[in-house]
């Protein structure tokens, strides 16, 4: 999808502009491969994977809301201010609902992308523009522009490609959070390490003592 604008200055010179935008129409295909239908198959599981995980997000959250308010409570504080307690005692609550925002948004247009002009029955189940739409090389008077959903269909895709790439970053911002246990998580592992090693000699020891007395007695 090309959007040209053109603006006309005071002056008199025409400012011209263009945005491209390219996006499936299937989200999920892969193209004309062997392995179409499983890379399907592969990429509807992965998405309700992804909607699991939001919502076990949205669980997550507001479990921690409802602990909030208890410690609220129990601090003889105006309940109304736990939402303000959740977000400033710890920082990071804040890019956790940021985040949790952008990713009904994300599954929002993705969804809203996909049943465009959509309709649903039980014989023929759920069917959508997007999902039907084939380009034909012959057209007749009576052949409809598909410009307004193209155009419809652009801007949803770059609103997903947007907040998707948005999200994205405020993740990798978010791991920095764990950053820190790293060099005690490195500790850990190495003295898990020794520990390991040591039981294994140990246990080597012990199997050569049984079996030289299995070839004493034997």
């Amino acid at each position: 999808l090309v959007t040209i604008r053109f603006n006309l200055r005071g002056s008199g010179q025409v400012d011209k502009s263009i945005d491209t935008t390219v996006f499936p129409l299937r989200v999920f295909t892969m193209g004309s491969v062997d392995t179409e239908s499983r890379s399907n198959i592969v990429n509807w599981v992965l998405f309700f994977a992804y909607c699991l995980a939001c919502l076990i997000f949205l669980l997550a959250i507001l479990s921690d809301l409802f602990t909030q308010y208890n410690i609220t409570k129990a601090l003889l504080r105006p309940t109304s201010q736990f939402l303000v307690d959740f977000l400033v005692e710890e920082p990071w609550n804040l890019m956790d609902v940021i985040i949790l925002i952008l990713n009904f948004v994300i599954i929002d247009a993705l969804v809203r992308f996909m049943l465009m002009e959509s309709s649903a029955s039980v014989r023929a189940g759920v069917a959508s523009w997007t999902g039907d739409y084939t380009f034909t090389l012959q057209s007749n008077l009576l052949t409809e522009d598909q410009f307004e959903n193209l155009k419809n269909a652009g801007a949803l895709w770059r609103r997903f490609c947007r907040n998707a790439s948005f999200n994205g970053m405020l993740l990798l911002i978010r791991v920095i959070k764990y950053s820190g246990a790293a060099s005690r998580m490195r500790m850990v592992m190495l003295a898990l390490g020794k520990a390991i090693m040591e039981l294994s000699m140990v246990v080597s020891l012990h199997l050569c003592l049984t079996a030289g007395f299995a070839m004493m007695w034997f």
